[in-house]
């Protein structure tokens, strides 16, 4: 898979078995977690009413739960060799949790065949998590599968760690539906990793409002990064507030991707000095897109040789626009054998001032080289896709570099058989700058970006554009913008020039900007098809429409989707859809669908009364007769 962008570490997360408990904490036999001098009182009961079965096993009871809780004690004052023998004691006695307690013991040990074999009586005794750790064992010396059918013991025990062993187990081998369904128990479960991989599943499929749901639950529960990618999720849908307060959390715990992020967002509202501090946290865990935007702080304010420092860092970990900073400072000091150098380790980034560099030179061959590599990396740009949707998936992997603060390519390379440089020197290189711009540039110097991308055909730049426009208020221009944006072939594009046509009266040309949106699989497309159908009375359309809006992760969807399935007397239907529109809409969204629930629930059951009572006159009158 991927559980979302190469966030995790390893197969099976950071810790192997999710959060350990205590032996008296986790589940066994009814009546193993009673209070000694409770079941020592009921045995002494029982024995005087003479049923002295019940009574040995009450005093057994009591037995194992002290021996239970004194092992914990000494185990807790590392005294492992006692505790082990109190345990012994307890399984002796017939007690699931003391079994694994000494498995657990055992295995740490490196006494992996009695710790088996601890187990496998653990999990006979009706124990959850003995089955998951018997699975843990069979599956590292590589009995799969026998260690699935353990894990799958231990799942329908109700074991969050057996779930989600079964779950990473199942994807190593391509089985995504199941793995999935399995994650999604252990998550119910309270297991975090479990949650973060549903999470990444969910997100890798598109479906955006879940898997933000899913790695909120696993940042709750303390998971590494899965703050970070939240806050990644709620940024791309402009939230930035929640998404600031995500990567503070994620950066708290250390993640260096996190502090990156909210470096950016304190710089974009110009709180340099925290900024600075971010990205020198970040830099410091070894980002090296944040070591490149300190350097550039660092510079702002005067600080050279911090930035030099800076730049060079970002560069020997292997930063594009490290390496292109530090080769502009080298040249602007005149160290040109160093900016040559550094030039040439930011890729096709520095490709032009490369260029530039061998031309002073002499080195025209390598010149006309260079400035070719600058040619052919812009119109590679300028061709392809840039995803910046509003509700698109996260494209930053954890700790690689960002560019954010890169592509600032200077001017697009002339060719030496034509004319000298110094006269023919277009204002830019085609790049796709103005998303980047967005994050720390003027409106101006955004749009002007966005415009130099959409004249030369770009369609996110046009649907970017357009979005300034309607920020602004130009209604006019934004349409023309989306309009451009839709005839190259923007999904969301062609949805937002729909809005604006059915605002000015257009219901028609609308219902066939929306229809090109879904098409292309926009969910709000598909929403706003369904309520133009559902107003002219074409349910049956309009439910389709909400139908694959939902599909795509519209929490609104399922809750209109409710809506007619309940007009339609599909009142399970109606149910599933209300249900995932509470568990994964907003929160206007959820209260909503929660309410429709429980309408729902109250008119099913007066319905089921009413043909109750209508069956039963029915019967009466058949026996009359």
């Amino acid at each position: 898979m991927g559980a979302g962008e190469g966030v995790t570490q390893g197969a099976f997360g950071t810790d192997r078995r999710g959060t350990e408990m205590g032996a008296e904490d986790m589940p066994g036999h009814a009546g193993d977690r009673a209070d000694p001098g409770e079941a020592f009182r009921l045995a002494a009961v029982l024995a005087e009413q003479g049923d002295l079965a019940a009574a040995e096993a009450a005093y057994r009871r009591a037995e194992a739960s002290g021996a239970l809780r004194l092992g914990r004690l000494l185990e807790e004052r590392g005294d492992v060799a006692d505790a082990e023998a109190t345990y012994r004691l307890a399984d002796d006695l017939g007690d699931a949790a003391g079994a694994l307690k000494v498995g657990m013991l055992l295995e740490q040990k490196g006494e992996a065949d009695d710790a088996e074999a601890a187990y496998r009586r653990a999990g006979e005794r009706g124990h959850p998590a003995a089955a998951s750790r018997l699975g843990e064992l069979l599956e590292a010396r590589g009995e799969l599968g026998a260690a699935e059918a353990a894990y799958r013991r231990g799942d329908e025990l109700g074991d969050a760690a057996g779930a989600f062993r079964l779950g990473a187990l199942l994807e190593q081998r391509g089985d995504e539906a199941e793995a999935e369904a399995a994650y999604r128990r252990a998550d119910r479960r309270g297991h975090a990793e479990a949650a973060f991989l549903f999470a990444g599943l969910l997100e890798q499929r598109g479906n955006l409002n879940r898997a933000r749901g899913a790695y909120a639950r696993a940042d709750a529960r303390g998971h590494p990064h899965a703050a970070f990618k939240l806050g990644a999720l709620l940024e791309a849908r402009h939230e930035v507030s929640g998404a600031e307060a995500a990567f503070r959390r994620a950066d708290e715990r250390g993640d260096a991707a996190a502090a990156f992020r909210l470096g950016v967002l304190l710089e974009r509202r110009e709180d340099l000095r925290s900024a600075e501090a971010t990205y020198l946290r970040a830099a410091e865990r070894g980002h090296a897109g944040a070591a490149s935007s300190f350097g550039v702080l660092l510079e702002r304010h005067g600080d050279l040789a911090g930035a030099e420092a800076a730049y060079r860092r970002a560069s020997e970990w292997g930063d594009a626009a490290g390496a292109f900073k530090l080769g502009a400072l080298l040249e602007q000091r005149g160290d040109h054998l160093g900016a040559e150098a550094a030039y040439r380790r930011s890729e096709a980034l520095g490709a032009f001032s490369l260029g530039k560099v061998l031309e002073r030179r002499g080195d025209l061959a390598g010149a006309e080289a260079a400035y070719r590599r600058a040619r052919e990396a812009a119109a590679a740009e300028s061709s392809g896709p840039v995803q910046h949707e509003p509700d698109g998936p996260v494209e930053h992997e954890l700790g690689a570099p960002d560019e954010d603060h890169a592509r600032a390519a200077e001017a697009e390379a002339p060719s030496l058989s034509e004319e000298p440089v110094e006269s023919n020197r277009p204002e830019s290189i085609a790049s796709p700058l103005g998303t980047q711009l967005d994050d720390q540039g003027e409106p101006a110097d955004v749009e002007a970006a966005y415009r130099r991308d959409d004249e030369r055909g770009d369609a996110t730049a046009a649907f970017n554009l357009g979005g300034l426009f309607a920020e602004r208020g130009d209604y006019a221009a934004a349409e023309a913008a989306y309009s451009r944006a839709d005839h190259r072939g923007h999904a969301a594009g062609a949805s937002n020039l729909g809005v604006l046509l059915e605002q000015r009266g257009d219901v028609d040309g609308a219902e066939e900007a929306y229809r090109r949106g879904d098409q292309r699989g926009d969910p709000t497309g598909a929403f706003n098809l369904a309520g133009l159908l559902a107003e002219r009375g074409d349910l049956a359309g309009a439910e389709a429409a909400y139908r694959r809006a939902d599909t795509r992760g519209d929490a609104g969807a399922a809750l209109n989707l409710g809506t007619l399935l309940e007009g339609r007397g599909d009142f399970d239907g109606a149910a599933a859809a209300y249900r995932r529109a509470a568990e994964d809409g907003p929160a206007e969204v959820a209260e909503t669908a929660r309410a429709a629930l429980v309408d729902l629930d109250a008119s099913v059951q007066t319905r089921q009364r009413r043909r109750l009572r209508v069956r039963q006159t029915g019967w009466v009158r058949r026996r009359d007769s």
